[in-house]
């Protein structure tokens, strides 16, 4: 059911309710009046009644004592007949007053069930247009995914052949530097640079190792919805749904760095810049306050059976953390040796070159 449809269902169920209990409303005062109505009149008739009888004793005061009695016992069959009328005529308007009672009860109760079943397939609606596009998205996510592992594989096979190739080319020069001094710098600047590669390595190491972890804490929390009130089912989706975002943010940026370094030729320092500062954004997003909130506020929302699985990852993932500042550190360390042998190498081949 689309939105202008469940929008006019609803204002068509609150019109029949409304209209429905102003009805009611007027039909119980009008039975009300009546019943109210009744008791005066019975209390005229019987004061009418009174004062009648009165009268006539008075106007025959004189009457024998028989005629009297005969007229006081009409009086009193008199005063019993009215009482009777008006009790029987209340209770059929005290009946008529119940059973419209009821019946607005049930229309009303009609009414709302009917509004419950429209909310219930709302819900249901709504739960199933979720689900289709959250498998649409896996669908979209697994394709995308397979194909950067196979580009990524082609890539570094590409990278392993290409150091291998720059090894030799690099060995070949060096042989026909007759100074040993700058050959041993050019070894150790190509050195310098391959482990500041490797480091960069690691960091997407420990970044894929953390969105391992971000999904499995997803899993985790997700599909509990028999152990939840629906409250805390509503917190539950969408701090897993904040945790695809940081995912998607992650495997940006790693994407990003992997870029950098299939572009890398003969460490170019502003291609080594960029995969320092793609690093540094990684460790960013990691530590960033969107992620700590979602990590903190988990464990208090999950079933108690699974406060320690989740305290695990969570532990898991702290680790990483404090892993991928380690990396970053060691990988700048990494980058300012290999400009300082970089540039002592590139001056001493220049002038060997010269003379």
């Amino acid at each position: 059911m689309g939105d202008d449809a469940y929008n006019s269902a609803v204002e068509a169920s609150e019109r029949r309710l409304s209209n429905l209990r102003a009805f009611n409303r007027e039909s119980i005062n009008e039975l009300q009046n009546k019943i109210v109505n009744e008791q005066t009149q019975h209390v005229e008739r019987i004061a009418q009644k009174e004062e009648n009888h009165r009268q006539d004793m008075l106007q025959n005061f004189k009457s024998s004592l028989a005629e009297r009695k005969a007229a006081e016992e009409r009086h009193n069959k008199a005063i019993e007949e009215l009482k009777r009328s008006h009790k029987n005529d209340k209770k059929k308007l005290e009946s008529e007053l119940e059973s419209i009672k009821r019946k607005g009860e049930k229309d009303v109760r009609e009414i709302e069930q009917q509004r419950e079943a429209l909310e219930k397939q709302r819900t249901e609606d709504l739960v199933n247009h979720q689900e289709t596009m959250r498998k649409l998205n896996e669908t979209k996510f697994e394709a995308i995914k397979k194909k950067r592992d196979e580009q990524q594989t082609l890539k570094m096979e590409e990278m392993d052949e290409k150091s291998k190739r720059m090894a030799i080319e690099h060995q070949t020069r060096m042989t026909n530097i007759e100074d040993t001094q700058n050959m041993q710098l050019g070894i150790e600047s190509s050195n310098a640079s391959l482990a500041m590669i490797k480091k960069l390595k690691n960091s997407i190491d420990v970044v894929n190792k953390t969105t391992e972890l971000l999904q499995e804490l997803k899993n985790t929390c997700e599909d509990k919805d028999q152990d939840y009130h629906a409250t805390a089912i509503k917190a539950i989706k969408y701090y897993t749904g904040e945790i695809e975002m940081a995912k998607s943010k992650f495997d940006f940026q790693i994407q990003q760095l992997k870029s950098n370094m299939y572009d890398e030729r003969e460490a170019d320092p502003r291609v080594v810049d960029g995969c320092l500062e793609m690093a540094n954004k990684m460790k960013r997003c990691m530590e960033s306050s969107d992620i700590r909130l979602v990590c903190s506020t988990l464990p208090r929302l999950a079933a108690k059976q699974d406060h320690g699985r989740i305290s695990g990852i969570l532990e898991k993932i702290d680790n990483l953390t404090r892993d991928m500042v380690a990396i970053r550190e060691e990988t700048e360390s990494n980058s300012i040796k290999w400009r300082r042998i970089s540039t002592s190498s590139a001056s001493a081949s220049t002038n060997a070159i010269g003379n």
